[in-house]
């Protein structure tokens, strides 16, 4: 579990600064979304399935996070997909 947690933490510290990175210029570097954003959320869901299967965590809490990891899948495209069509 300590890995997992380890491995999520230095994976938002650096998804942080590198969003701040891009928020300089966010149409020219609007591709930063898509590999950063879907990675770490891989990463978020392979470290909380760990954790269910641990038994670190609730049922109840993997359900919740499964839920909120994916409804941001289709928002993060959608802004995307916006941001190409903007700049064109």
């Amino acid at each position: 579990m300590e890995y997992a947690l380890n491995w999520e933490s230095w994976s938002y510290i650096t998804w942080t600064i590198l969003l701040f990175w891009a928020a300089k210029k966010p149409f020219e570097k609007k591709d930063v979304l898509l590999f950063t954003v879907f990675p770490l959320m891989f990463g978020a869901y392979s470290s909380t399935v760990l954790g269910l299967f641990t038994n670190a965590i609730e049922v109840r809490f993997f359900v919740l996070f499964s839920i909120i990891t994916f409804a941001h899948c289709p928002l993060f495209l959608f802004v995307w997909i916006k941001a190409k069509k903007f700049e064109n």
